[in-house]
């Protein structure tokens, strides 16, 4: 696994927490100090591209931060504030930002080593994949229920066996395709 496109995007700066190499080399606990930009770029490339160390890593994540990643992870990377809000809760924090606007990684503390599996705003999709296999899906079960009243003139209607495989078969197809909205009237 290769991240060093990813990573030549990011500057040597230490404005920006998420773009800035020194930060996180020092997140990762190596070396940051007195090195050219592409020195920097294939030590971190050596430690993220690691999967001993991206396991290392996710070990080192605590409730909250843990929570969140699984979280985005299992969203396949899209997090609303309806998901967000009630880990927070959960916490008794509140979250570092109130708008949709920005970016997950601003969600994290500066020093936080979930900062390091977001390469500039975004997990990139070798980083994305070792991290799904770590998150345990959720599992979803569906019972079917068929329960009709007495006088038979009134009935509810439960989904049965094949709802299962149309849900699925629904939210197949509705990721295969890029969805877009359109002007209404």
């Amino acid at each position: 696994m290769d991240l060093s496109v990813y990573l030549e995007n990011l500057t040597t700066s230490t404005f920006r927490s998420y773009e800035s190499l020194p930060i996180l080399l020092k997140l990762a606990g190596l070396r940051h100090t007195k090195m050219r930009k592409a020195e920097m770029i294939a030590e971190l490339n050596a430690y993220l591209s690691n999967e001993d160390n991206i396991i290392a890593l996710w070990s080192r994540l605590h409730g909250l931060e843990k929570e969140l990643m699984e979280e985005y992870v299992r969203s396949f990377q899209v997090l609303e504030s309806e998901d967000i809000n009630p880990i927070f809760e959960k916490y008794d924090r509140k979250p570092l930002w109130s708008h949709y606007s920005r970016h997950v990684a601003d969600l994290f503390e500066q020093h936080s080593p979930a900062r390091l599996f977001f390469i500039g705003r975004n997990i990139p999709a070798p980083l994305f994949a070792i991290l799904q296999r770590m998150v345990k899906p959720i599992e979803i079960r569906f019972s079917p229920v068929q329960e009709r009243i007495e006088d038979r003139t009134d009935h509810r209607l439960a989904p049965g066996s094949g709802f299962e495989r149309d849900l699925i078969a629904i939210v197949k197809l509705a990721n295969s395709f890029k969805l877009r909205t359109t002007k209404g009237s």
